[in-house]
């Protein structure tokens, strides 16, 4: 378990680099780093617990390369214990003029992270979260 704590640490302060800040609540609520670069947007944040399970949704941009942040995610969600299932369509949860839609499940819940770079920069990157109990579809 400490072998496996110390490459997940390894792997999010490697592709993180020497910008990384402070843990945002973002982090504590979803359990997954926010990505060196991004801020979130905490006025549009919106959690909600029910018996069902908990449903979390957040946005969060930077000046930042969308591919950069898709290929962070892909890395660090695994290590995270979240899978990444293959085989599910982009549209199935992501929607249209999503650059990259990266769909991850652990244990009872569903993560969407749908990744956008913003018509006026190349480099300005929009990143929205949804966490949702598996049997929940996203809208």
């Amino acid at each position: 378990m400490l072998k496996r704590q110390l490459l997940i640490g390894m792997v999010i302060g490697g592709l993180m680099g020497s910008g990384a800040q402070e843990q945002d609540v973002l982090l504590q609520d979803l359990d997954i780093p926010l990505y060196a670069g991004l801020a979130e947007d905490k006025d549009g944040r919106v959690v909600f617990d029910q018996p069902e399970g908990r449903i979390i949704q957040s946005r969060a941009t930077g000046m930042v390369e969308a591919t950069k942040v898709s290929d962070f995610y892909r890395i660090v969600l695994p290590a995270l214990g979240w899978k990444i299932p293959q085989n599910r369509p982009k549209e199935a949860e992501c929607a249209t003029g999503t650059d990259y839609c990266i769909q991850a499940e652990r244990d009872s819940e569903r993560l969407i992270i749908a990744i956008t770079s913003a018509a006026s920069s190349s480099k300005q990157t929009v990143t929205d979260f949804s966490l949702y109990p598996r049997d929940v579809t996203a809208e």
